[in-house]
């Protein structure tokens, strides 16, 4: 596309179509339908802000479709054509083209590897666990939120969970916002009440690559 047609939208939000990804713990792929930024336009690429997480892609002409104005009085501009999916479940997201013709039937990529989610969630909570876990061997006290408890325990009924994690409370309690308890690590993605665990973490889950 002709990216000289979209400078009248820059600074305006936008849909892209398809929506964003983001894998969940799970292993599954969730589409995020929330408005990006259009920040920058310019002859050879664009530029995309996240209106919710602040991430940003960059993306080639050839990457876009088209552009659609929106209804009218909608909170966005329009609906931005791609032939590419982005997908923000990394700090940085990831292109990827859109397979058409003969490659559509390539096969879906399996779920993510268990270690992966494994540590995508703990760095979740706090970056700060694995660092700990790599610098000094030993239990790491965490004090974590209730949804990324909730994950934690749902990953934990999965096979092979115990040679990566051993997991267990410690009865601590924090209620409230800005409460800390010493001497632990505390969810960074968590409002609300806090729940202390003590993680124990194997050379399995350090060592292993992201495959």
């Amino acid at each position: 596309m002709n990216l000289s047609k979209l400078k009248s939208t820059q600074g305006a939000l936008l849909r892209l179509v398809p929506p964003a990804t983001e894998v969940r713990i799970d292993g599954e792929a969730a589409e995020r339908d929330e408005p990006w930024t259009l920040a920058e336009v310019q002859s050879a690429c664009l530029r995309l802000v996240n209106f919710r997480t602040n991430q940003q892609a960059v993306l080639s002409p050839d990457h876009v479709h088209s552009f659609t104005s929106s209804p009218p009085g909608a909170a966005f501009a329009g609906f931005l054509e791609l032939k590419v999916r982005i997908d923000i479940s990394s700090r940085e997201p990831i292109v990827t083209i859109i397979p058409s013709g003969p490659a559509k039937t390539l096969e879906r990529p399996a779920r993510q590897a268990l270690h992966v989610r494994v540590r995508r969630l703990l760095d979740r909570v706090s970056p700060e666990i694995l660092r700990a876990a790599r610098s000094s061997p030993g239990t790491i006290e965490v004090m974590i939120g209730a949804a990324n408890l909730a994950l934690l325990n749902r990953l934990q009924e999965e096979q092979g969970f115990d040679e990566l994690v051993a997991v267990w409370p410690n009865g601590n309690v924090c209620m409230g916002l800005g409460n800390r308890m010493g001497g632990h690590i505390h969810d960074e993605d968590a409002l609300g009440s806090l729940h202390g665990i003590v993680l124990e973490i194997r050379a399995g889950l350090i060592l292993r690559p992201d495959d």
